[in-house]
């Protein structure tokens, strides 16, 4: 789930020693964010009649002259809070305050952990700061800015997300003035920010800059009967098991890095697109429609009888060495072209039509009987040997698909095990597959398209986290 900034509540415009801020409305899990600035130092005493878990303190940043300071707290909503009441109090001679309220962050523990946090106690004049580096695609960027005495905060801004909305802004005239700016927005991709800059009027103040963590993939389950309606797009990153007996409707496309089981019994329907990375089972009886296509890298037996229709094509990674076994009862076509490093058995009668083509890398044996049929064509080296007697359906092509690979390491070369491994396609960005690195720190991925270009990204939670990626010119070998 995306981020998304929902609302803001202001202090009083006058505020000395104490705040007092009335909370809008809110979802169990939003984040609300207090921020304040004052004249001293002190964390002040954090109260009210909020009813969710205590406010953590973030954050605490000094001005340039180190007499004054601002604050990040946040805490995590358990429903809406709305009229509920945020205070402060035991601040010194003037103070601002702003609430800040996101959706979508992280469901449990820190959710302004995404990066380590980068303050600075900026001169007059010095309307810059140093970059964060955040460590997840989507994470939201915050950039604060606290002055006295009160200033007004304009275009902020970094390379990357590049414009920062302000979000929220208080400037308070009580005591010797204060003000307070929260401006913020998305980054669609892990990295640094770049530096952080502003425009005020020049003068002595405090800066901070931090990321909100997203939340983490969502695991589905879907099951039940279909009527006449397809089940329909399921993305990426999901655990999914179908099971049960689908009727006049097709199973839709499952697209990549799942696990999929799918069994019962399908009518008049063709089972849908089964996409890259899975083990998949197809069993039972098929009527008159098709067993769709299997994709790369996937184990399947093909078992059963077929009736009118095809068994359609069986794309397979045979990089080493592939053995079908090709069994059951056939009409009046032959079986169809295999390719690449098979062992194929090609045994028994044959009807009107021939035994088919069996191409290179194969000595060839071909024993039984032919009909009015010809014995088909040994070419070059594969052994084959078919079994069974061959019918009306054809089998399809077998063909070849290629390798990335590679070692996630530290900084100094050493293997780093179990990374979360990403694989994503240059030319767009896209997330193509996932895993996690052995205990070698070895990881592989299976493409069909030698010519297309990808980039892989790594990352290992710990103490530091430790994150890194690719060229983005990988081919499959």
């Amino acid at each position: 789930m995306a981020i998304s900034f929902i609302s803001n509540a202001l202090g009083a415009t006058n505020s000395t020693t104490s705040f007092s801020i009335t909370l809008p409305d809110t979802a169990a899990g939003d984040i609300i964010i207090l921020e304040f600035t004052h004249r001293g130092t002190g964390d002040g005493t954090i109260g009210g009649t909020y009813t969710g878990p205590a406010f953590t303190l973030k954050h605490s940043q000094l001005y340039a002259s180190s007499a004054f300071s601002g604050k990040t707290y946040y805490s995590r909503a358990t429903g809406n809070h709305a009229g509920e009441t945020v205070t402060g109090s035991g601040l010194t001679n003037s103070c601002a305050a702003i609430v800040t309220v996101y959706r979508g962050a992280l469901a449990s523990g820190d959710p302004l952990a995404d990066a380590t946090v980068v303050g600075e106690e900026n001169a007059s004049g010095n309307e810059t700061q140093a970059q964060i580096t955040t460590a997840t695609n989507g994470a939201y960027v915050v950039l604060v800015v606290v002055n006295s005495p009160d200033l007004a905060v304009s275009t902020q801004a970094c390379t990357s997300p590049g414009t920062l909305p302000e979000r929220a802004e208080r400037l308070s005239t009580g005591g010797t003035d204060t003000s307070i700016a929260h401006a913020s927005e998305a980054k669609a991709t892990a990295g640094g920010t770049g530096a952080f800059t502003w425009a005020q009027t020049n003068a002595a103040s405090g800066s901070w800059a931090y990321a909100i963590k997203p939340s983490s993939d969502v695991s589905l389950a879907i099951s039940g009967n279909a009527a006449t309606s397809a089940i329909g797009a399921l993305a990426v990153a999901v655990v999914i098991a179908l099971s049960s007996v689908f009727a006049t409707g097709s199973i839709g496309s499952i697209t990549p890095t799942l696990t999929r089981e799918l069994t019962g019994i399908a009518s008049t329907a063709s089972v849908g697109t089964a996409i890259p990375n899975c083990s998949i089972a197809l069993t039972g009886t098929v009527a008159t429609e098709a067993i769709g296509i299997i994709s790369p890298s996937v184990s399947f037996p093909l078992t059963g009888l077929t009736g009118t229709g095809a068994v359609g094509t069986v794309v397979y990674s045979a990089e080493e060495g592939l053995t079908l076994a090709l069994t059951g009862n056939v009409g009046t076509s032959g079986i169809g072209t295999m390719t690449l490093a098979a062992s194929i058995a090609l045994t028994g009668a044959s009807g009107i039509d021939g035994i088919g083509t069996v191409v290179p890398n194969a000595s060839v044996i071909i024993t039984g009987e032919a009909g009015t049929g010809s014995a088909g064509t040994a070419v070059l080296s594969i052994v084959a040997a078919p079994t069974g007697v061959v019918a009306t359906g054809n089998v399809g092509t077998i063909v070849r698909s290629f390798l990335i690979t590679g070692t996630t390491k530290d900084k100094d070369g050493v293997a780093l095990p179990s990374c979360t491994v990403r694989l994503f396609a240059t030319s767009t960005n896209v997330l193509a597959q996932s895993m996690t690195s052995d205990g070698s720190g070895f990881y592989s991925f299976t493409v069909t398209d030698p010519a297309i270009q990808h980039y892989v990204v790594a990352y290992k939670a710990g103490n530091p986290d430790v994150a890194g990626t690719t060229k983005n010119d990988l081919i499959g070998a």
